[in-house]
C-alpha cells in the first residue's frame, strides 16, 4: 500500500509539472504569435493605401451607382496616382484633393438623377481578410480613401490604391506581374510571400496565424465598442 501511495505522489508531481509546462509553452506561443501577427499586419498596412467605396444600400440601383462612382474616380485620378513615387506622396495628394474627389463623385450621382450626399475622407478602416486576384490581405486596420454614398449602408467595393493596383483589370480583380513587382518593392520578402497566396504550407500557416489574431482582435473591438 505504501508503495502505491508513493507512486501516486510521484506521478501526481509529474502530472502537475507536465500541466505547468504545457500551459507555459501555450502562453509563450500565444504571446509570440500575437506579436508576430500585429507586427506583420502593421508593416503591411503601413505601405498600403486602400480605396473604399460604400454604397447607399444593397439595391441593384445603388450598387450600380457605386460602381459608376468607382469608375469615374479611378478614371479621373489614375494618371496622377500612377506616377506618384511613394506612399507619403500618395497620402498628401489624396488629403489635398478630398474636396475634388467628393465633387467628382457628386457629379456622377447628380448625372444619374440622385441627390445623395457624398463624403470623401482619409480614415483608418478595419477590413476583414479579403482576396484581390492573386493577392490576399489579412484582416486589420488600413489607411483608406473612404467614399461614402448617401446612408452608406450597402455593400462596399475596395482595391489597393497605393501601390496603384486599382488601375489594372479593376472589374476582374486581377493583378499583373508588373503590378505585383511594384507591390513586392513596397514590402519585405516575407510580407510579400504571406499575401501572394502561393501554395506553400509554411507560408499558409503563418498567414493563418496573422489572420486569426487580427480577426479575433476585430471581434473583441466590436464587443468593446458595443459595451461602451
Amino acid at each position: 500500500m505504501k508503495s502505491i501511495i508513493n507512486w501516486y505522489k510521484q506521478d501526481k508531481y509529474i502530472l502537475l509539472l507536465s500541466l505547468f509546462l504545457g500551459t507555459f509553452i501555450t502562453l509563450i506561443f500565444g504571446f509570440y504569435s500575437k506579436a508576430y501577427s500585429n507586427n506583420i499586419q502593421q508593416n503591411i498596412s503601413s505601405e498600403l493605401v486602400r480605396l473604399h467605396i460604400i454604397a447607399n444600400s444593397d439595391s441593384n440601383i445603388d450598387q450600380n451607382l457605386k460602381l459608376k462612382v468607382r469608375n469615374k474616380v479611378l478614371e479621373e485620378y489614375a494618371p496622377i496616382l500612377e506616377n506618384l513615387k511613394d506612399i507619403n506622396e500618395t497620402k498628401k495628394f489624396l488629403n489635398d484633393n478630398l474636396y475634388n474627389i467628393e465633387e467628382t463623385a457628386k457629379s456622377v450621382i447628380i448625372s444619374e438623377g440622385f441627390n445623395y450626399d457624398v463624403s470623401a475622407t482619409i480614415e483608418k478602416v478595419n477590413f476583414p481578410t479579403v482576396q484581390y486576384g492573386n493577392i490576399k490581405l489579412p484582416a486589420g486596420e488600413y489607411t483608406a480613401l473612404e467614399i461614402k454614398i448617401g446612408q452608406a449602408e450597402g455593400l462596399n467595393w475596395w482595391c489597393i490604391m497605393f501601390p496603384p493596383l486599382c488601375f489594372v483589370n479593376i472589374t476582374k480583380g486581377e493583378i499583373s506581374e508588373d503590378m505585383k513587382e511594384k507591390l513586392k518593392d513596397s514590402l519585405s520578402s516575407e510580407e510579400f510571400e504571406l499575401i501572394s497566396n502561393e501554395d506553400n504550407e509554411i507560408i499558409n500557416v503563418k498567414f493563418k496565424i496573422v489572420e486569426w489574431w487580427q480577426e479575433l482582435q476585430q471581434k473583441n473591438k466590436i464587443i468593446y465598442d458595443k459595451a461602451k
